[in-house]
């Protein structure tokens, strides 16, 4: 994950006409790296200037989005903490959550400026710490295991999924985040199953139907699947994000 506070070169970020200093937290070792933008340098002060006051700098934003929040009380307190810290820009929630309703109190408070969204889950991959649909596991038996958890990777939701029951459950997880008071701006898909076929293009519709924006969760050419809990996979994964 990316951690980035702006203001604070040490603890992370520091913009400028050139970049950011980014701190990569990776496998428990800090990697120190630069993202580097086109530079304005060459442009006179009251260039840069009036260019910044109509929208048309050059310099881009790091968006830097936390996940799940609701599954589980430490993930939240993570959340939190990096919420203070000015180290990301958008939270994600996840209503089918076992921590749903914690989070929504520990982080209340801490949203300001920040984007809210709608983390839409159709997969519990811990053993640990399972959730399931909102609507009950009746109603979406396409998409759970036998405990009436979701399944725990994309993959095993491909082979079963009802797209029917697949919506229905992300516009109950949609409201269920309206619901706790919070107002969401965007949409995205737990552990990238908007990757798999027909899903991409439902939450397409769900998002314009709700008024919320869409956000890819990967890259095209990373791979959908990954049971996480098996470090090889994880290794491979983070190999394709990484070229």
């Amino acid at each position: 994950s990316w951690a980035c506070n702006p203001g604070s070169v040490r603890s992370g970020c520091r913009r400028s006409q050139t970049g950011i200093d980014a701190e990569r937290v990776d496998g428990g070792k800090d990697f120190r790296g630069t993202v580097r933008w086109r530079s304005m340098i060459h442009l006179t002060k009251a260039q840069r200037s009036s260019r910044s006051r109509l929208m048309i700098n050059p310099v881009r934003s790091l968006i830097v989005r936390a996940d799940d929040a609701g599954s589980a009380p430490s993930a939240n307190r993570a959340i939190l903490a990096a919420l203070r810290a000015g180290s990301v820009t958008a939270v994600g929630f996840m209503a089918p959550g076992r921590a749903f309703g914690d989070a929504v109190a520990l982080l209340r408070d801490a949203l300001d400026g920040i984007d809210v969204g709608v983390h839409a889950t159709l997969n519990s991959e811990w053993d640990g710490a399972r959730w399931g649909p909102l609507i009950g596991s009746q109603r979406v038996p396409s998409l759970v295991r036998l405990d009436g958890s979701f399944l725990p990777h994309p993959e095993a939701t491909e082979r079963t999924i009802v797209l029917v029951e697949a919506a229905e459950e992300i516009h109950a997880q949609i409201t269920a985040v309206r619901a706790a008071g919070l107002r969401p701006s965007y949409l995205d898909a737990h552990m990238g199953f908007d990757r798999l076929p027909g899903l991409g293009e439902a939450l397409t519709e769900i998002a314009a139907e709700t008024g919320l924006r869409l956000v890819a969760q990967q890259p095209a050419a990373l791979p959908v699947c990954c049971d996480f809990r098996d470090g090889s996979a994880y290794d491979l994964w983070l190999e394709a994000a990484r070229a």
